[in-house]
């Protein structure tokens, strides 16, 4: 099906979900459950970021620090008010002008979680290499064919690919990370060093990928790391285990669903709904309140 008739489709079936009333329902469930909205960014435009979190301000929406996730697993606080986390993966360059200066002007609450080989070698992340490649014609291998496969060949076929194509730099600076680390409103978490999937590698290489990942970056922000993200959401027990093993308190993962605080509250499998880089606004507004996950 052509794109385009695929975002017709979305923007009629997002904006037939809110004319019905699905959003003001899910709002409403929200804060009956004292659950909490967690959502996530990649890339977002500033248009983008900014109407998503307009519209959360302008609908009641409180915004949580996510350490307040470690208080309310055993003392739940009650909420009057929908409340939201707001999480960004990978660390794009991007995000310094698009994220970081709206949080600022609404005194609002992000986490960026950073890969950090991107952030200290530059270039682009390994997916823009395999896009890039796609493009030139140099190679058919696809991001999702290479997600699947184990990471020592996702690694051979990238590492064939990339000296063939010169990409600027993707993520911020590593002086540019600790720019925005002062920040009240900017907290930095983990996201791996190279962005791999997790249950794709082996034990050793699964280890530092989630162990050497906050080693560098509290080297680099001279304080501590305690959150991490999952890459692409995948993770199995073992991920768990090192996780909690390398000292996080608290991961996040892609499941679209409200976190439930109280006791039966998993810190380390955290869920959180996905916003797209390139979808309408209303197709976001069912996105942040679950609605778009509904089946």
């Amino acid at each position: 099906m052509p794109n385009i008739i695929k975002s017709f489709l979305k923007r009629s079936i997002a904006f037939l979900y809110i004319q019905f009333g699905c959003v003001e329902r899910a709002k409403k469930k929200i804060i009956k459950n004292q659950s909490i909205v967690s959502i996530y960014f990649h890339n977002p435009t500033f248009k983008t970021f900014n109407d998503c979190i307009s519209w959360l301000i302008n609908n009641g929406f409180d915004f949580l620090d996510i350490r307040e996730l470690l208080k309310s697993k055993d003392h739940p606080l009650v909420y009057k008010k929908p409340m939201v986390i707001i999480t960004i993966d990978d660390g794009w360059r991007d995000n310094l002008l698009n994220i970081v200066p709206i949080a600022h002007f609404n005194q609002i609450p992000v986490t960026i979680f950073s890969t950090t080989e991107p952030l200290i070698e530059g270039g682009g992340y390994w997916w823009s290499y395999i896009k890039a490649g796609i493009k030139k014609g140099i190679t058919t291998c696809t991001v999702p064919f290479l997600k699947s496969l184990p990471n020592v060949n996702r690694l051979s076929i990238l590492n064939h690919l990339k000296p063939l194509i010169h990409l600027d730099r993707e993520s911020m600076t590593v002086e540019e990370l600790k720019a925005i680390a002062i920040s009240p409103y900017v907290q930095i978490g983990a996201h791996t060093i190279s962005h791999p999937i997790l249950p794709n590698c082996s034990d050793e290489i699964a280890d530092n990928e989630i162990g050497q990942s906050k080693s560098i970056l509290e080297a680099i922000l001279a304080k501590p790391v305690y959150s991490f993200s999952y890459p692409n959401g995948d993770y199995t027990e073992r991920e768990l285990i090192l996780v909690e093993k390398h000292g996080y308190q608290l991961a996040f993962t892609t499941q679209p669903a409200l976190i439930e605080p109280g006791i039966n509250m998993d810190l380390l499998k955290l869920p959180r709904f996905e916003v797209m880089d390139d979808a309408s606004l209303d197709e976001n507004i069912c996105r942040m309140t679950g609605v778009w996950f509904k089946k």
